[in-house]
């Protein structure tokens, strides 16, 4: 995998054959070198192979402090009288004292 994963070269032989006579005959051996380029995914299983808890694909958060969540919830005013209704609107449309 390591091999795979940095590239490596390699030396390819071939030969060429002839049939003379009802049999085959060597006529040319070639030799020729070879490059295999590295390989990313093989990069990938090598590192986490060989040091998983720095290689992993997933990452654990650990969180401190606290989190907060808020409900607002809408009150049923369907079930108020008109007159409920304009007593919650005057208190809602009330210019607040806010010194500004």
């Amino acid at each position: 995998l390591f091999k795979r994963a940095t590239g490596y070269t390699y030396e390819e032989v071939t030969v060429e054959r002839e049939k003379v006579d009802g049999e085959f005959q060597s006529i040319e051996t070639k030799r020729v070198k070879r490059q295999v380029p590295p390989d990313t995914t093989a990069i990938i299983f090598w590192l986490k192979n060989r040091k998983p808890t720095v290689w992993r694909d997933r990452r654990e958060i650990d969180h401190s402090g606290e989190m907060k969540q808020t409900v607002v919830q809408k009150p049923e005013l369907s079930n108020l009288s008109v007159e409920e209704l304009k007593q919650i609107e005057s208190i809602l449309t009330k210019p607040t004292d806010s010194g500004g």
